[in-house]
């Protein structure tokens, strides 16, 4: 399971199932290692090349733990939504429900919801790293 972590208030609601983490902003090596006793499975970091700078010498705790530091070069911010949610969204368009009764139905920010439902019309949608083919 891959999550994503913009900063320390995400580390709250952080699955002990976790095995692949994208780090959105630097962290501190206290939030770090708090995130390795918290994910005793995590295999993979992703990252962009400006926090990689910025958070180097802290990774090497990482590297120490072996977990698999990777750069990715992703545009945008990946959804955090999960599939299945993503499908109930669509479903529920298709029975000609509205936008604002779909979000608060299924607890997703109407915005989110316009979104996915433009892109629905184009048939994929881009999770984290991934192009999921709405149908």
């Amino acid at each position: 399971m891959k999550t994503i972590i913009y900063n320390s208030r995400d580390l709250t609601s952080l699955d002990k199932k976790v095995n692949e983490i994208h780090f959105a902003r630097p962290l501190s090596k206290k939030l770090i290692l708090s995130i390795l006793k918290k994910c005793p499975e995590l295999e993979k970091a992703t990252m962009s090349g400006s926090t990689f700078k910025r958070m180097k010498k802290i990774l090497e705790v990482m590297k120490k733990k072996e977990v698999e530091i990777k750069i990715e070069k992703v545009k945008g911010r990946p959804l955090g939504i999960s599939l299945e949610k993503i499908s109930d969204v669509v479903e529920m368009h298709k029975d000609f429900r509205s936008i604002r009764e779909i979000a608060r139905v299924t607890n997703v920010p109407k915005s989110t919801v316009h979104y996915l439902l433009k892109k629905s019309k184009k048939n994929k949608v881009k999770v984290g790293n991934k192009t999921v083919l709405l149908k």
